[in-house]
């Protein structure tokens, strides 16, 4: 079993690594393989690419690969355990102002779960730890819990939650290392036939460092969003979003509320 993706985009956002408007172009590249050399034993492969063209002056581009190797068991037809080392390398480049690029690598080890956890409950839970060095001076490594999971509960025939918990590591635009954790719970519930009401609360904390650690920041906040989708046809559908965002920081600057309101189309093919 083999699984391959390329995907770009062109992002305009309020990007809140760098509280600033930016705007750049985002390329991934991600590839995966599995064999199984008996029934419940087998090996599975993983790289990927990212990076972030930026086209705000003033910003570093950022990139990162990965390259992972797990053991797989079958558990039972519906549930798969893995356990395994991933190299991770990210960078920043390009900085127009005058500044100090991130480079650094991480070796993390991690055990895992993904299938039928529990009944009516479904998805991925990946735990372990993450260590990270600098190829430079001026930044300081450390050893921190990694955490990637997504469970969905069909709690009923229309509604169904989902809890998304993440801790994970990476750099920024302006040349930062990050620590990154989210914890989200949100339902979806089918109020028609055609009618979907997605509803959403988070907390999230990010730890920046900075060369030198003359910047050091820490963000930390909560945000709600909801959504209300309509679908037309079978692959059309229409929906109208709200969001809230508070952000507190030890940066004067990084601290803020944010209200977003939008309207969408998606086309499946």
């Amino acid at each position: 079993m083999a699984h391959l993706g390329l995907d770009y985009r062109r992002f305009t956002i309020a990007n809140e690594f760098v509280n600033a408007r930016t705007r750049s172009d985002d390329f991934t590249l991600s590839g995966s393989g599995e064999y199984l050399m008996s029934d419940k034993v087998g090996l599975r492969a993983l790289a990927d690419y990212a990076t972030s063209q930026y086209l705000t002056a003033g910003y570093s581009d950022t990139a990162m690969y990965d390259l992972g190797l797990y053991g797989v068991y079958v558990y039972s037809p519906k549930l798969k355990l893995l356990a395994g080392y991933t190299h991770v390398e990210s960078w920043t480049s390009h900085k127009v102002a005058l500044g100090n690029s991130v480079a650094n690598r991480d070796a993390r080890f991690a055990v895992g779960a993904e299938g039928e956890i529990a009944p009516k409950v479904t998805g991925a839970v990946n735990i372990g730890l993450n260590r990270r060095t600098f190829e430079k001076s001026g930044f300081s490594g450390s050893t921190d819990v990694y955490l990637s999971s997504q469970l969905s509960w069909a709690a009923a025939e229309k509604t169904r939650w989902t809890l998304t918990a993440t801790r994970a590591l990476g750099v920024t635009a302006a040349d930062q290392s990050v620590k990154t954790f989210t914890v989200m719970a949100a339902v979806s519930q089918g109020l028609a036939e055609k009618l979907t009401l997605e509803a959403g609360a988070g907390w999230t904390e990010n730890d920046f460092q900075s060369y030198g650690g003359t910047l050091n920041r820490n963000d930390h906040g909560y945000s709600l969003r909801s959504r209300l989708v309509y679908a037309v046809r079978e692959n059309f559908s229409c929906d109208v979003s709200a969001g809230y965002r508070d952000n507190s920081s030890n940066f004067l600057v990084a601290t803020y509320d944010r209200f977003t309101f939008g309207v969408g189309a998606t086309v499946r093919f």
